[in-house]
């Protein structure tokens, strides 16, 4: 089991590798937008996507969910089903942005019209890396990813230097799917050459739990800025989007990954394993997002000076949010359990509630006016769904080992918002990661030299 863990986990950093890159150069591009978008540009942009979620969300309808748990058919047969349903949404969202168009705000109508359009792209791309990374051609995915990084950068620097728009921001995204489909359709065409074709059929109740599975996990974040359209100002609501935006650097930069492998990997152990399995990812996980929190919540702190001033109130809203990542970074662990198991509507229905509370929570939050506790707000109730969900997830593990995942995780978010305050404590936790990561080698390398000793002379 110490392998499979070993195994999950270097597939999660190998493909968090090349998200790294994607989001660093997402990241800087923000950045450098800043200096000729306004925050009522990225509000608009923002109110685009949570909109767009309605269908967006259903992206493949949850084929790649079962490709990868091994509950489904082959790469062919889920690239074509997937595109057909694809080109349905495409529908749906030219709806949404004529709904916008009569509403009276053209703006978001065309950023709603180019991510419509932009489905069917996405999607192949997403089936393309999910096969590719059955295949462990995780450096394959991390190239490719790479290169339409810094296209979609160029593309949106040169487009936001002409308009001054987001639409910067939608068009460079377009660009960037097209980039990276073509760069990783070889690949992914050589992986499955020798791949077995299904000959049974998924049910069709089986593929409608994935599709709601999938649209569902995407809801949560964009729950926040649908309802942050009701009552707060294109301003806020674009300051919020940039706070955001920091914490979804990071849980974005894990999570995706995170859910596929530790899917693939559930899908090849036993029930007993799954538990183990997952316990050991946890605890790796939180102990790296805590140290990587604290890393990025430092720099924000030593680099606000240098932050465009119509940003700078928004770094603590993204340090209050960065303070609740320990435990929402178990989400795609727990969804892989319940995903493996078949139990699809548990984790649907874990998601759904955390959509539906994360609306409400912003909707009472904002009437204070003050986006400090609408941040504190959000990041309270993600951390009541993650112990509660932890508890529900892995409730056939053992009682201590399961408090013990808990509690790691609660403190590490105590921690992280105490920090926000009281900023030295950044230094206290990167200092005692490093110092947790050299024993750790220390032992590693001590046993290695044992294992050599005890080998019999040749």
């Amino acid at each position: 089991m110490t392998n499979s863990v070993s195994r999950a986990t270097r597939g999660v950093l190998g493909l968090s590798m090349g998200t790294f890159i994607v989001q660093a150069v997402s990241a800087g591009s923000q950045l450098v937008l800043a200096a000729w978008l306004a925050p009522s540009e990225f509000g608009l942009w923002a109110s685009a996507v949570s909109a767009m979620t309605l269908v967006t969300a259903l992206t493949n309808f949850g084929e790649i969910s079962g490709y990868l748990s091994g509950q489904g058919v082959g790469y062919r047969a889920t690239r074509r089903r997937a595109f057909r349903s694809n080109l349905l949404l495409v529908l749906g969202g030219l709806l949404i942005a004529g709904l916008y168009l009569l509403w009276g705000k053209p703006e978001i109508a065309l950023y709603c019209l180019v991510l419509a359009l932009a489905i069917p792209l996405s999607g192949d791309a997403d089936v393309k890396i999910a096969a590719v990374t059955r295949h462990d051609g995780y450096a394959s995915i991390v190239t490719s990813q790479a290169a339409a990084a810094v296209a979609k950068f160029g593309l949106g620097l040169l487009i936001a230097v002409i308009t001054h728009s987001a639409v910067a921001i939608a068009i460079s995204t377009v660009g960037y799917y097209i980039v990276l489909s073509l760069l990783i359709s070889r690949r992914a065409r050589t992986s499955t050459a020798n791949e077995p074709i299904g000959t049974e059929q998924p049910r069709s109740m089986a593929r409608f739990s994935w599709a709601v599975n999938s649209y569902a996990m995407s809801l949560p974040i964009q729950a926040v800025f649908i309802a942050g359209q009701l009552f707060l100002t294109p301003t806020d609501l674009g300051v919020l989007y940039i706070a955001m935006q920091v914490t979804l650097a990071l849980s974005s930069l894990i999570s995706v990954p995170l859910n596929r492998v530790a899917l693939s990997a559930f899908s090849r152990a036993t029930d007993e394993e799954r538990e183990t399995l997952a316990l050991g990812l946890g605890i790796r996980v939180v102990g790296t997002v805590t140290w990587l929190s604290a890393a990025i919540g430092l720099g924000l702190v030593m680099l606000t000076a240098y932050v465009p001033p119509l940003w700078q109130h928004a770094v603590p809203f993204a340090l209050i949010l960065l303070a609740g990542l320990p435990l929402r970074i178990l989400s795609p662990v727990l969804e892989a359990r319940q995903q493996s198991a078949r139990e699809w509507w548990h984790a649907t229905g874990f998601s759904l509630v955390d959509a539906v509370g994360s609306a409400a929570i912003v909707l009472v939050t904002a009437q204070s006016g003050d986006l400090l506790i609408v941040c504190l707000g959000i990041t309270a109730w993600k951390a009541l769904v993650g112990v509660t969900r932890t508890l529900v997830a892995l409730r056939r593990l053992a009682p201590l080992a399961l408090c013990a995942l808990i509690a790691l995780s609660i403190f590490a978010c105590g921690l992280l918002l105490a920090a926000s305050w009281v900023v030295p404590l950044y230094g206290a936790i990167l200092s005692a990661g490093l110092l947790l990561i050299l024993l750790l080698l220390t032992r590693r390398v001590v046993r290695r030299r044992r294992r050599r000793r005890a080998r019999p002379a040749p």
